[in-house]
């Protein structure tokens, strides 16, 4: 039996339960408790504050104190409620600002976080802005499962990268990420201003001075999963008849409950 109607919609349609619009929470920077122990951090973008000010100041300073005593602040509220770990869940995250990414990472691990901003040039990548490590340090001794997905794009997988490595951290999902972490704001307008296109000027580079999870001519994230989430066939059917289910992140609290 041939299938009718377009396909890019169907196609859309079973991708979306794989992306996890379903996840619990849509409010960005949100916190919550979750399974009794489990603590939860949804950012759906690095977009804290739209103060151009604001914006500035982190940008100079490749962190945010503002944020960083926020969300610090709220996860005492959530140790009083009896976290001992937390999911930082960053699925379908767009990207935003990469000091925002920088600064909740740093909550997390003692490994040095570092921030380069540059221009290519001359076949060269040259550093036009550099912050300092910061000692920001304070939720290491719990353990953290950061989700993502292959929405998980630019200052998201940022988080992701940042935290990679750490002890105490694992990076979880059922695919890697988008694989680009470079600022846009160059564009080119096309066919009578109908096409716009869009293109990076200020990637973000590694202490190696080269794109920290930009795809080459693999096509593949370089940004690699601790965890993969694999379906079975009859997990990937359970999916499709209960869309509204969120799998991905029972597996994650499955998983994080599990550790010490």
């Amino acid at each position: 039996m041939l299938l009718a109607g377009n396909y890019l919609s169907r196609r859309t349609s079973a991708l979306n339960i794989l992306f996890g619009d379903n996840v619990i929470s849509q409010d960005n920077y949100s916190t919550s408790m979750i399974d009794g122990n489990v603590g939860y951090l949804r950012i759906t973008e690095e977009e804290y504050s739209l103060d151009p000010l604001f914006i500035a100041k982190g940008t100079i300073k490749g962190f945010s104190w503002d944020i960083y005593d926020d969300l610090d602040a709220r996860f005492e509220e959530l140790r009083e409620q009896g976290m001992d770990r937390i999911i930082i869940d960053i699925r379908n995250n767009d990207g935003g600002n990469g000091y925002e990414a920088r600064t909740v990472a740093a909550m997390f691990t003692k490994n040095p976080v570092s921030y380069y901003l540059t221009l290519y040039k001359d076949g060269k990548y040259k550093v036009i802005s550099k912050a300092k490590d910061v000692n920001a340090c304070k939720w290491d001794d719990i353990p953290v499962v950061v989700l993502v997905n292959g929405q998980t794009a630019s200052a998201g997988e940022e988080i992701a990268h940042y935290l990679k490595g750490s002890a105490n951290v694992t990076v979880m999902g059922n695919t890697t990420t988008w694989g680009s972490v470079q600022g846009t704001g160059g564009a080119v307008i096309l066919s009578g201003s109908k096409f716009e296109l869009d293109f990076p000027i200020t990637p973000v580079v590694g202490d190696d001075y080269l794109p920290i999870v930009d795809v080459k001519g693999d096509r593949q994230s370089r940004l690699s999963l601790d965890y993969l989430i694999e379906y079975s066939k009859e997990e990937v059917v359970e999916l499709f008849e209960n869309p509204g289910e969120d799998k991905t992140l029972e597996e994650a609290v499955n998983y994080i409950q599990q550790l010490k």
